[in-house]
């Protein structure tokens, strides 16, 4: 099973790092809102995640074969 994630992350200048500024699992929504005119002031990115659940292991112990 698989779940994405569209996370829109932001440059700060304070932190010196990428921060996290939205999350939408809809990647129309996601678009629209990195393609809006005021995020087009600052560095910005659009970072896609997935993650992958494997329902055959789930609920087994970790040292399980």
């Amino acid at each position: 099973m698989n779940s994405t994630v569209y996370v829109l992350e932001v440059w700060s200048v304070a932190n010196n790092r990428y921060v996290e500024r939205g999350r939408w699992t809809d990647r129309e929504r996601a678009s629209i809102t990195f393609h809006k005119p005021y995020w087009r002031t600052v560095t910005r990115r659009l970072v896609k995640v997935i993650t992958t659940i494997d329902l055959r292991a789930k609920g087994r112990p970790a040292w399980h074969p």
